[in-house]
């Protein structure tokens, strides 16, 4: 992630910070004291007294360094804001992409279903159909049983007339 520029430019120390001594105002100041203790913005003086043995660098070093510091400071804070955002899209993207696929497995459900209504109608009538051949096969079987009952009287008839024939009374 690059460092907004605009941003990192505007990085100012103020000058009246940087030109003069904490310890003494009137003096102009050329060192930082990094000790932990200190971290302060120091002349000569104050170098070659209080800060002899403390860790001291120019406080030009100490303010390329410092803005520096911010300008990484800078970069994290923008990836920590840009990823979330980044990330943020392409989860709509995907929300958007498992929408338009529900969608479609929600249109593939219905059409199942009007298939399976339809077959339910197709068996339906098939199986009317069924038990109106079964009713007519019934019929028919009725119908013949009847013809070989009538049949058998007209062959007794004719049986009883041939045989008052051959015996009359």
């Amino acid at each position: 992630m690059k460092t907004d520029r605009n941003v990192a430019k505007k990085i100012d120390i103020p000058k009246k910070l940087l030109e003069y001594c904490e310890e003494h105002t009137s003096e102009t100041a050329h060192y930082y004291c990094q000790d932990t203790k200190c971290g302060k913005i120091i002349c000569e003086s104050c170098w070659s007294s209080e800060h002899e043995n403390h860790s001291v660098i120019l406080l030009s070093k100490w303010v390329k360094n410092y803005k520096a510091n911010v300008r990484q400071d800078i970069d994290k804070c923008m990836e920590y804001f840009t990823d979330p955002v980044t990330e943020t899209l392409r989860a709509k993207e995907t929300i958007e992409k498992l929408e338009e696929k529900i969608q479609k497995i929600l249109l593939d459900i219905n059409d199942e279903k009007e298939k399976i209504r339809r077959e339910n109608t197709t068996l339906h009538d098939q199986k009317e159909q069924v038990s109106l051949l079964h009713s007519a096969l019934e019929d028919a079987s009725l119908l013949k049983e009847a013809m070989e009952v009538k049949g058998k009287v007209e062959n007794l008839k004719e049986s009883i007339e041939n045989w008052r024939f051959k015996y009359p009374d």
